[in-house]
């Protein structure tokens, strides 16, 4: 890891790691195959501010976890190519996305590039935002994901869920810090 980069690891997550590692020395590992994991949050927030934050792409790394950095290299009006370096399992994984951003219905879609290289086997993903009452905005995620890494299908799934909560509500923090920003 270089210089300055964080690693993010929690102390849950390094015990998920030796607890794999374990169960690989006693043959109980192989590939886990796509995991999808989702999940939501309500934002009481301008609809119009929660757009920007999730789709300002750029500033992704200052306060999602485990992204070092991205790339953002537009390919039409709503389609772009997003190359993303994270720091996860204590890896450095870097992959690119194509990503339509439909304004309209406040939806934002990626899959993993494959004309691209890329440290992971696969990657769908989709965010939603819904306006509802009283001011509020729910935000959705959902993600297949497989790593292609040598892990029991357990682990996978369990970080798969605990990346989706953390993406999330890192999300939800960044709203809220701009909303109180004005």
């Amino acid at each position: 890891m270089g210089e300055g980069r964080r690693d993010r690891g929690s102390p849950r997550l390094r015990a998920a790691l030796l607890a794999a590692a374990t169960l690989a020395l006693l043959g109980a590992s192989g590939p886990a195959g796509a995991v999808e994991a989702d999940g939501a949050v309500e934002v009481q927030a301008p609809v119009e501010v929660v757009w920007q934050v999730l789709t300002d792409f750029a500033a992704w790394p200052r306060f999602m976890p485990a992204l070092e950095r991205v790339d953002v290299e537009p390919r039409g009006d709503t389609l772009l190519a997003i190359r993303h370096e994270a720091r996860q399992l204590g890896m450095d994984i870097r992959f690119t996305t194509l990503t339509r951003v439909d304004a309209a219905s406040l939806r934002v879609e990626s899959s993993l590039d494959l004309k691209a290289r890329h440290d992971i086997a696969s990657m769908s993903a989709a965010w939603q935002l819904t306006s509802l009452e009283s001011g509020r905005v729910r935000v959705s995620f959902r993600s297949d994901l497989d790593s292609g890494l040598q892990l029991p299908a357990f682990l996978e799934r369990r970080v798969a869920r605990d990346s989706v909560a953390e993406t999330i509500q890192a999300l939800a923090r960044e709203i809220r810090r701009r909303v109180a920003q004005g």
